[in-house]
């Protein structure tokens, strides 16, 4: 498929300045958030998992969750895909289990002792899984508000090719 995510390093070009730029992040050095933009057909996907390689190989947490191909309905779904990518789907002692799944994410971000990197394509889609719950995606955005403002080695990373979608539907966030 010619248009298929290009993840082979020696296939993968033309990006490294904008990795360089996100060192930082990927590497578990600076916390924030960051939204990727561009349109379709340009890479974006196969520069962001390059991304979540590069992050992984710095020995930190990372998840990639495209949801645009995904099965994810809702804002507790979202957060137990993002918990289970993170640890692997292993059992953590510092995170409760029976926890809901906003909490047990939470718990994750705020007792990990690597650096953490989410990265989310199609983010433009947020705004969907919060309208079908507005309590609980408005939970969502100020968890990863309020994991990005503490001094924790927490990093997002948006890709959208709808800025403003993705910016009306997860206006809280920034």
């Amino acid at each position: 498929n010619p248009n298929a995510p290009q993840t082979e390093k020696e296939r993968f070009c033309g990006r490294g300045e904008l990795l360089e730029r996100l060192k930082g992040l990927l590497e578990g050095g600076e916390h924030g958030s960051v939204i990727i933009h561009g349109g379709e057909r340009i890479g974006m996907t196969s520069f962001l998992i390059q991304c979540q390689t590069l992050a992984g190989q710095k020995g930190g947490r990372t998840a990639y969750l495209d949801l645009a191909t995904s099965s994810i309905t809702d804002v507790d779904q979202l957060a137990t895909r993002m918990a289970t990518e993170l640890t692997h789907g292993e059992t953590l002692d510092s995170v409760n289990e029976t926890a809901p799944p906003l909490e047990k994410l939470s718990g994750l971000l705020e007792t990990s002792a690597e650096p953490v990197v989410l990265i989310i394509d199609n983010a433009e889609l947020l705004g969907r899984l919060m309208q079908r719950d507005r309590a609980r995606g408005e939970r969502l955005v100020t968890m990863m508000r309020e994991t990005v403002l503490k001094d924790s080695a927490a990093a997002f990373i948006f890709g959208t090719g709808a800025l403003d979608s993705f910016r009306e539907g997860a206006k809280t966030l920034f």
